[in-house]
């Protein structure tokens, strides 16, 4: 985990900060897996950064963002 020194505003809720540095969005739909399994009310994602530099077409990025999204909302409808 690259986040040190946060400190969370409602301490109330157990918050799980995860990130996965040089990440691509595709990446992500191998780390999903675990997070979902922990069976979360909410993700927040920043994800796309380091696609911009590939070669990949905005669109084509959107598209996996989509992917992304879409396929949590099938794993956890909650989310």
């Amino acid at each position: 985990n690259v986040v040190h020194g946060w400190e969370m505003s409602n301490t109330d809720r157990t918050v799980a900060v995860k990130s996965f540095s040089g990440s691509k969005v595709n990446d992500m739909q191998d780390y999903l897996k675990p997070l979902l399994r922990r069976n979360p009310h909410q993700i927040i994602f920043h994800v796309g950064t380091n696609d911009i530099k590939s070669e990949k077409s905005p669109d084509q990025l959107v598209e996996g963002i989509v992917k992304l999204v879409s396929q949590v909302r099938e794993k956890s409808a909650h989310i």
